[in-house]
């Protein structure tokens, strides 16, 4: 029975330790997961505050492109057929 309570009692402790090197382990992940995602969300408000300035940036007016004459021929508008005026039936 002595020997049943101290396994049990170190059992407990095995379980306790485990249990504080496990707590201890999941709060490091959860701080890097943070950090990480401070980070990644600062360079996404960067790059957006970047794009907007670019697109606040007025325009430089583009000039309008030469038109070149073409070579080729222009097609005729067909034209509408001729309708009589008088009426038939």
């Amino acid at each position: 029975m002595a020997r049943e309570v101290e396994d049990i009692a170190t059992r407990r402790a095995r379980l306790a330790a485990d249990g504080a090197v496990a707590m201890k382990e999941y709060r490091a992940k959860e701080a890097a997961t943070r950090k990480r995602t401070e980070r990644l969300r600062a360079e996404r408000l960067a790059r957006e505050a970047a794009e907007q300035r670019v697109a606040a940036k007025p325009q430089a007016a583009k000039p309008a492109p030469e038109k070149v004459p073409s070579n080729k021929p222009k097609a005729k508008a067909a034209k509408a057929p001729k309708t009589s005026k008088t009426k038939t039936r």
